[in-house]
């Protein structure tokens, strides 16, 4: 397997999503938590975070950092909490206390937070047998504000895991000659107001990975390695899912250079990033974009969408088979992401319902997308005009397939 690192426009990208970073995780994870790659995100405190009741005072900030644990806005007395230490190439645990009845606390810091050193201070607690953190500490004014750490009472997923909507994709792209090296950075939100937990030894939420997906590796991320498992190319999420976003990170391979990647529920933003020198591809559900160069020498070909349902997106090589114009390729791969659509509703009795509108304009659209690229492409042989018919026909034939199974 080839080893894939983090880019920097992936690491830059971890902490451009403002992500907590520490959230629940199961207790055992807790010498996890406290190594260097938890503590490299989110490192600058939310309003939902930080009590900003004495932001703004005056007097010059202190060694000490005042926490308080809360459920809701209430405090959590009788609870543990250990105060965590992060610094290059590790972690451990410093000190503990217990709380006040009103979940008050306080810990005398060894030192001055300061973002030059590359030290990280944060605090955990248990509540119901899961782990919960507070933020990054880094910056000497942030001790001037309550440092909170809130817990949430559970409730186990249902069957199969949540429908959790992935508010942010990010898939790297790294050519390996054989097929391409992956950096999967998916982010989850958590709507509710209780932690998702496993039941029945069930996932707490599933997704599928690009097609074809092998040599699963964990990165550095809001997930643990302990927490996941990676079966028929899918993800499997057993570690409980807070309230707010989680951030998880997944290095993969993919053999060859052709992959369909489903995209169940709502994806609100999508993007694919394939880092150059890399062969020409074409790319169907997602638009291209400006390539980016995060450093000199660096720079990748971008395409992205938003507000995705049950849709998914699919890249070939660009090379023309057969004389096909490029327009073609596109063509070609919208109609089997089309077909594959339709058999993965009507496989799925449970989601057949609820689904078969959605497929219905789903294929309305790949008939309209299909129709653009032939007026673009203006002349074209007899051959290419009844290839375009034939296909053309099928998705309409489709169209009415799912007009018959809405009745």
């Amino acid at each position: 397997m080839v080893a894939l690192r983090p880019d920097p426009r992936a690491l830059l990208l971890a902490a451009l999503l403002s992500v907590p970073g520490f959230g629940a995780s199961p207790a055992n994870a807790a010498a996890a938590a406290a190594g260097a790659g938890r503590a490299s995100a989110g490192l600058n405190p939310s309003p939902q975070e930080v009590d900003t009741a004495g932001a703004g005072t005056s007097e010059p900030a202190t060694a000490t950092l005042r926490g308080r644990v809360t459920l809701g806005d209430a405090g959590v007395g009788r609870a543990m909490v250990t105060l965590h230490e992060v610094v290059l190439g590790g972690g451990s645990e410093i000190d503990s206390v217990l709380v006040a009845e009103d979940g008050s606390f306080a810990f005398d810091l060894p030192a001055v937070p300061d973002p030059e050193s590359g030290t990280v201070f944060f605090a955990s607690t248990l509540f119901e047998d899961i782990l919960y953190f507070g933020i990054p500490v880094n910056s000497r004014i942030q001790l001037d504000s309550t440092y909170v750490i809130r817990v949430y009472e559970t409730e186990p997923a249902p069957p199969g895991g949540a429908n959790l909507p992935v508010s942010v994709r990010n898939v790297f792209l790294q050519d390996m000659g054989t097929g391409w090296s992956v950096v999967d950075l998916i982010q989850i939100r958590n709507d509710g107001f209780r932690t998702l937990i496993p039941a029945n030894a069930e996932p707490v939420w599933s997704y599928p990975l690009l097609g074809g997906a092998q040599d699963f590796e964990v990165g550095e991320s809001d997930l643990a390695e302990d927490a996941v498992r990676f079966a028929d190319g899918r993800m499997s999420i057993t570690a409980p899912v807070p309230p707010g976003e989680r951030l998880y990170a997944v290095r993969y391979t993919v053999p060859g250079h052709q992959f369909v990647a489903p995209l169940p529920g709502l994806t609100e933003t999508m993007e694919l990033l394939v880092l150059e020198p890399s062969p020409p591809t074409a790319v169907t559900g997602l638009q291209p974009l400006p390539p980016i160069e995060v450093e000199e020498g660096v720079t990748y070909r971008r395409y992205a969408a938003g507000d995705i349902v049950d849709d998914a997106v699919g890249l070939l090589m660009a090379e023309e088979p057969a004389g096909l114009p490029l327009e073609w390729m596109g063509v070609i791969l919208t109609v089997i992401l089309a077909w594959l659509g339709l058999y993965a509703v009507y496989r799925d009795p449970a989601r057949a319902t609820a689904s078969v509108a959605d497929e219905r304009r789903r294929l309305l659209r790949e008939v309209a997308v299909m129709d653009e690229a032939y007026a673009r492409e203006g002349k074209v042989g007899t051959k290419a005009r009844k290839a375009y018919r034939r296909r053309r026909e099928r998705l309409l034939a489709r169209i009415e397939l799912s007009d018959d199974r809405r009745i």
